[in-house]
């Protein structure tokens, strides 16, 4: 799968600009009048939305928004994010939420408009340059991650998991030690998703460590129709049990019609520390009594001392052979 990502950007003195193009593969090759006619998609809209469109053998994914900017005229840049394949590939069926996803990923840069003025010699040529150089970074990221996206949402039959949750609940360190055994004091905060393989109980299990912002969660519908299990991972000495409870909302609101049979795991995470609560008192304050998913199970563990983990590689092996 060949996926060319191209950002486009509207200057006010010269209209619509193709300002920068990310290959998945060093062999592809996209004329320079298909990125010309791609850029001018831009004169097309005013509102932030996504829409798809031909671009003679080409299909095209895009996003229009507005990047929030202290040096524009009218406070805001305009963008528009293109995600472009040959017509002989389809796009995967939720490329709407990952297209948006790279947009929110984006916006999180801090300053990030100064990458728009890289060119610009008015402008602190350092800044500039640092922030046009994150940007595609992120993108190039992104797009090598993009083949296990559309892994995830193919009809496989390899047993496939994903850990959601609020920001910093430990998903990552969770599933470092679900595979490892060890845990790690410092992990990077996810942006687009971690993937894990690891086999236990002789069952192949492929992990996916979704971001927890709410920005971003739109990528979450990418990966839930295709899940085995979901597992949602809560701070036990910080639960923030409304705003658990409102991502919860956004996963059921998903699954009602479509998911009711796939088991969710509430697993309450940092139970080594002082401060945290029973597994089942926080659970019982989730109020999850009348919900369309048929079976939830609530599981206390740490994933730094390993507390727990075992009982939940358990229950999860065991849900999956039954």
């Amino acid at each position: 799968m060949s996926n060319t990502i191209i950002i486009s950007y509207f200057d006010s003195l010269k209209g619509p600009i193709n300002f920068l193009n990310i290959f998945s593969k060093e062999n592809i090759k996209i004329p320079k009048q298909i990125i010309d006619k791609v850029t001018k998609l831009l004169d097309l809209f005013q509102n932030e939305q996504f829409f798809t469109q031909s671009v003679d053998n080409y299909n095209s994914a895009n996003y229009y928004f507005k990047i929030p900017s202290k040096w524009a005229r009218g406070q805001n840049e305009l963008v528009l994010l293109t995600f472009l394949k040959s017509k002989d590939e389809s796009f995967i069926e939720t490329i709407e939420s990952v297209v948006k996803n790279l947009s929110a990923e984006i916006l999180s840069i801090p300053d990030i408009f100064k990458a728009f003025y890289v060119k610009n010699t008015d402008r602190d040529s350092m800044q500039t340059r640092i922030k046009y150089d994150q940007l595609k970074d992120s993108c190039k990221e992104f797009s090598i991650n993009l083949p296990e996206i559309a892994s995830f949402s193919s009809h496989s039959q390899q047993k496939k998991l994903i850990l959601l949750g609020l920001a910093s609940t430990g998903k990552t360190s969770l599933l470092n030690y679900m595979k490892n055994k060890v845990f790690i004091e410092n992990t990077t905060p996810t942006i687009i998703q971690n993937l894990v393989k690891f086999v236990f109980n002789n069952l192949n299990l492929i992990c996916y460590d979704l971001p927890g912002h709410e920005k971003f969660r739109n990528l979450w519908k990418t990966f839930l129709p295709n899940s085995s299990i979901i597992v949602f991972i809560i701070d036990s000495s910080n639960p923030n049990i409304n705003n658990a409870r409102v991502a919860l909302d956004f996963i059921l609101s998903f699954v009602k019609g479509n998911l009711e049979n796939t088991p969710l795991l509430i697993v309450f995470n940092k139970q080594d520390l002082s401060d945290a609560q029973h597994p089942n008192k926080l659970f019982s304050l989730l109020k999850l009594t009348n919900t369309p998913i048929k079976k939830i199970i609530p599981l206390g563990v740490s994933a730094k001392t390993g507390e727990g983990v075992e009982i939940l590689l358990e229950t999860i092996t065991s849900i999956l052979i039954s």
